[in-house]
């Protein structure tokens, strides 16, 4: 975990530290979780896969003229419509630590509380949680900078 003073996180930095979290949660969470009907490595995999965008998924705030060429069009679009409602890089709606999470918690809550099969169930599930993880990790590396995050 790499910790530059008065510069900011990278991707190169959010990235491999969120699957490093993932790596490190995911057995926590399994356990408590009780799970039978899906194979831990499944899981894990999946919640690995998933905390890796998770860990994007704040910086997608950036100002779209960062963003070249059509691989990264998906990040485009999502920086464009953050944009015009009115966010910019690290402002509420992206860093905070009690508001960003929520729309990924109420659909983490409705899938494992909906009629759908155990093992899709599973498989939505992970892939949310995984996106939670990242998005922590990457919370929890960017209070370490000197702009830090949002609390409330």
């Amino acid at each position: 975990m790499a910790v530059r003073g008065d510069k900011t996180m990278t991707m190169k930095e959010h990235k491999p530290n969120g699957v490093a979290l993932a790596l490190l949660a995911t057995p926590l969470i399994f356990n408590s979780m009780n799970i039978t009907d899906v194979n831990y490595a499944i899981c894990a995999g999946i919640s690995v896969f998933f905390a890796r965008y998770g860990a994007f998924m704040p910086d997608l705030d950036i100002d779209p003229k960062h963003f070249k060429g059509t691989r990264n069009i998906h990040n485009r679009v999502f920086s464009t419509i953050l944009n015009m409602l009115g966010s910019n890089h690290r402002s509420w709606q992206t860093h905070c630590l009690t508001i960003t999470p929520i729309p990924l918690i109420l659909a983490l809550y409705f899938i494992l509380n909906s009629a759908i099969g155990e093992v899709n169930k599973a498989f939505v599930g992970w892939a949310l949680i995984g996106l939670i993880i990242g998005l922590f990790s990457h919370f929890l590396l960017d209070s370490l900078t000197k702009e830090g995050i949002h609390i409330i």
